[in-house]
């Protein structure tokens, strides 16, 4: 299971380049006039990254946030492929595949992740 676990963090910290590069690239194109006209005005670092910098990135945040959640609904079937030879590496989304596509039970998957967290100590492979 160890394996697994670490080649999971592996393939997540080598995904996360492309937001990071994404938010250089924006950081090159904010106008360094809109900075001189705010120290002229008497803002400081602060005022300067929260009036200045921040409005001008806001595109870029919503971009990264919608591709971020995008990857992070792509990124199920990795640990899926990893837990079925490591055990239970990640149990609650294997339990779901389980449930969804290997049984074919969509109503009683559906209705354990409406009922999940309510009950306390219940045991969701229990029922099965």
């Amino acid at each position: 299971m160890e394996w697994s676990r670490r080649s999971l963090i592996i393939y997540m910290t080598w995904s996360a380049g492309g937001g990071i590069l994404t938010y250089l690239a924006a950081l090159k194109g904010v106008p360094k006039e809109l900075y001189d006209s705010a120290s002229i005005d008497g803002a400081n670092s602060f005022k300067k990254l929260f009036k200045v910098t921040t409005p001008m990135l806001t595109p870029v945040i919503f971009f990264n946030l919608v591709n971020g959640l995008i990857a992070a609904w792509q990124i199920f079937a990795q640990p899926i492929f990893l837990a079925a030879y490591a055990g239970s590496l990640l149990a609650v989304p294997n339990d779901i595949y389980q449930q969804i596509f290997v049984n074919q039970r969509f109503e009683y998957e559906l209705s354990m992740k409406a009922t999940e967290g309510q009950e306390e100590g219940g045991c969701r492979s229990c029922l099965t």
